[in-house]
């Protein structure tokens, strides 16, 4: 072995620590790019397998009734290459608890022919029966129900009892809500079963006929432009909504967290290598410094820069390969677990195309050793103005300098010995403290982040359901009634406050853009109803023109006094031209709102009422199952019940995330503490001589290291904000909105926690104070 070879690797074990802390960061980084963009991949591609497998519907329409004669005259429509007839029912699952509500919704199978949007049985068999039904995976398992068990249904008022025939999984229901407004599943309260075309058309009111549509078509055929020739075709049967797959719940809560992953994954990767090549620049250089004897020694040995940089760089792409291997091998093997999580528990997925993608192993081992090998040159180009002769000799020490601080003589005189050294040594030296004071911002700002999404996702959910919708119920009625039956059952409840309302699915268009959503119609001067503009000003909703969501603006780039083209899926009416008046803040979903009688005058017809939303203290929620009309109710404790489930599993990637920024936290000052014990060895030697022990040396470091950290996380605060601020208009949708002030209390809570960072670095270096020699310290030697 060369002796550079040999010197380098007692320089590895005289700074392992420091070593090891470096290696870490650099594995972190390269871990959460491996194991996120797999995990993404593996994700995508497992959905768009699962989609093949069952045949998945492309376009996807809810009709009135449709014959069933008319399937044949569809299926020869030019590139419509399947077509299925469907009734689709929400029906009450009986409980056997008043108080305690779910709904099912009861899909029949075609009984012939292809079945698009099949199902995936994972135990038992498709139904021979009539009384036979196929229930989906997770609301059998919320509901403890088995193949062979038995529930009981109420349909239009009667008790229909149903054996369970299989458990199955359904590419349209990976995301188990029943609609835009659920937001979050609850497996127990919403689930959906397959029944045989018989017993959907006999029971359900739909005898040789249908209410829904689903088409497969040619790949070539341009899905938008099948859409418009579909809508022409099937207006007659009354279109309440026609849209293709990626507008699908399911299929948009994937797409979302698919596009929202990759932008973390290349995003949170690059932070961690970038500050793990600070640091080893910082690093090496330092040790450049110590060595300059040394380093002189060699060269008048006839060793040439290049052959010492190397012998330096080496140090750095040791840490590179290192923590690449550690980085991409775990990545890879965390990368299935997580695919797993997803597949399992956020969304309902009954397969998984774990793969491993080389190209992500090969270019985490580029980026990482790149990384190093930059940093290592850098940090060791100082050993090009190292002269043998000169580099014989020590340094000669700094030129030292009264500090600004002592010229304020009251306030210098009453500062312990002690502490005058520590603020001599912060202000003279100027780079030390500034690489300390940023990496402790930095530290703070990522801190911060995991912090603020888990009290933005809080405050944006009381927002919507404590602000803006004040409800105590909201009622969705099974058929179209007139406004005073609405007030007749919010009396039958005895309810304090009664409000109509009109629910319906319109598309939006604005030149090439469009988006079908849901428009609510509203009542003037709505108690339960609350709206604030974008700057989170109160306003009245307009009674005339359209509001739109925030969200929804963004996505059709409109601004308030535009006009927007309204398209009806109601037979027999023409488009609508609305100038949008308003455009409001809604942080979950999105929609648009209308003045109740503007809505039923412009795009339906007068006393158009499909709901009802109920606000009081007694209200009796068990006599809506005795309202003939009234198809579902929701209210607003069951949606408190449902977050509260929903935000224990945050809780894990929330950790995650704190304790990477921990490790980071810990790497900077561990690493820049050390370097400057280091520097400082004939320092504390001669504070030795004057009578201070370890515990005093140590205790003035500590010191200093709080000084800077005071500094860093001051710095961090308008850091954080500015990420926090990046973050929220790089990750709001259309879906949600990240528009939330900054608690105060989530900046002292990580201040906290980078304090604890910073106290756990330092106290990791204590064993090196207790191992100096100093008396070694004050010889010149080489070693």
């Amino acid at each position: 072995m060369r002796a550079l070879d040999k010197r380098l690797w007692r320089m590895i074990r005289t700074t392992r620590g420091q070593f090891i802390a470096v290696t870490v960061v650099l594995a972190v980084g390269l871990l959460s790019y491996v194991s996120l963009n797999m995990t993404l991949l593996n994700l995508e591609t497992t959905v768009n397998t699962y989609y093949e497998m069952t045949n998945t519907a492309d376009i996807f329409s809810e009709v009135m009734r449709v014959p069933e004669s008319q399937i044949e005259q569809l299926l020869s429509i030019p590139g419509v290459t399947g077509v299925n007839g469907r009734v689709i029912q929400n029906v009450k699952f009986d409980t056997g608890n008043e108080l305690e509500k779910s709904t099912i919704r009861l899909i029949s199978i075609p009984e012939s022919g292809e079945i698009i949007s099949s199902n995936y049985i994972v135990d038992g068999k498709p139904p021979a029966e009539d009384n036979e039904v196929m229930l989906l995976e997770m609301y059998a398992a919320a509901r403890n129900l088995k193949v062979g068990s038995e529930f009981e249904v109420v349909i239009a008022g009667k008790h229909k009892k149903l054996i369970v025939s299989a458990i199955v999984a359904n590419p349209e229901y990976i995301y188990l809500i029943e609609d835009e407004q659920s937001l979050l599943p609850d497996p127990a309260a919403f689930g959906v079963g397959y029944v045989t075309e018989q017993f959907a058309q006999s029971q359900l009111g739909f005898s040789s006929s249908y209410n829904s549509l689903v088409f497969k078509i040619d790949e070539n055929i341009d899905e938008d432009d099948m859409i418009n020739q579909l809508e022409k075709k099937i207006e007659k049967y009354g279109v309440i909504r026609l849209f293709k797959r990626d507008d699908l719940i399911s299929a948009r809560m994937v797409n979302e967290e698919i596009k929202q992953g990759k932008k973390s994954a290349n995003v949170v990767p690059v932070l961690f290598l970038a500050v793990a090549a600070f640091i080893i620049a910082v690093m090496i250089g330092r040790i450049v410094k110590n060595d300059r004897i040394t380093i002189g020694v060699f060269k008048a040995m006839g060793y040439s820069n290049l052959d010492i940089i190397w012998h330096y760089t080496k140090y750095a792409l040791l840490i590179g390969l290192i923590g690449s291997a550690a980085g991409m091998l775990s990545g890879a093997a965390l990368a299935n677990q997580l695919a797993q999580v997803y597949t399992d528990t956020v969304f309902n997925i009954p397969i998984l195309i774990g793969q491993v993608y080389p190209q992500y192993l090969a270019l985490a081992m580029v980026l990482g050793s790149t990384f190093c090998i930059a940093a290592g040159f850098w940090g060791a180009k100082g050993i090009m103005e190292i002269h043998p002769a000169e580099s014989m000799r020590p340094e000669a020490p700094k030129t030292g300098r009264r500090i600004m601080l002592e010229r304020w003589s009251v306030f210098w005189n009453r500062v312990s010995f002690s502490w005058k050294i520590v603020i001599r040594n912060i202000f003279r030296s100027k780079r030390r403290v500034l690489f300390i004071v940023l990496g402790i911002a930095l530290t703070f700002a990522i801190t911060l982040l995991p912090f603020y999404m888990m009290d933005a996702f809080f405050n944006m959910f009381d927002e919507q359901y404590g602000v803006m919708y004040t409800m105590d119920y909201t009622l969705t009625l099974s058929k179209v009634v007139d406004e005073s039956v609405a007030f007749e059952i919010g009396d039958l409840v005895d309810a304090d406050v009664i409000e109509p309302i009109v629910e319906f699915p319109f598309e939006i268009n604005r030149g090439w853009k469009s988006k079908i959503v849901n428009i609510l119609g509203i009542v003037d001067e709505s108690q339960m109803y609350h709206f604030s503009n974008v700057n989170g000003e109160p306003i009245p909703l307009p009674s005339e023109g359209i509001a739109l969501t925030e969200g929804l603006a963004g996505l059709l780039q409109v601004h308030v006094g535009d006009e927007v083209t309204i398209s009806s899926f109601i037979p027999g009416r023409d488009d609508e031209s609305i100038v949008v008046t308003a455009i409001v803040e809604q942080p979950l979903g999105v929609n648009a709102y209308m003045n109740i009688g503007y809505m039923q005058r412009t795009l339906l017809d007068d006393g158009f009422v499909n709901g009802v939303v109920l606000k009081g203290d007694e209200i009796d929620a068990g006599v809506f199952d005795t309202v003939e009309h009234i198809k579902s109710a929701e209210s607003l404790t069951d949606l408190m019940k449902i977050f509260e489930q929903f935000t224990t599993l945050t809780y894990s990637s929330i950790v995650v995330m704190i304790v990477a920024s921990g490790i980071l936290g810990f790497a900077i000052v561990y690493n820049s503490t050390i370097m400057s014990i280091n520097e400082r060895k004939l320092e504390f030697s001669s504070l030795r001589v004057l009578g201070f022990d370890k515990k005093d040396i140590f205790k003035m470091i500590q010191r200093e290291n709080m000084v800077m950290t005071f500094f860093g996380i001051l710095i961090g605060i308008p850091m954080g904000a500015s990420m926090i601020d990046t973050m929220m208009k790089s990750f709001s949708s259309e879906l949600y909105t990240m528009k939330v002030d900054s608690n105060p209390s989530i900046y002292i809570l990580t201040g906290v926690m980078t304090l604890l960072f910073v106290l756990i670095a330092q106290f990791a270096t204590y064993e090196k104070i207790q191992k100096l020699d100093f008396i070694e310290a004050l010889k010149a030697r080489v070693s």
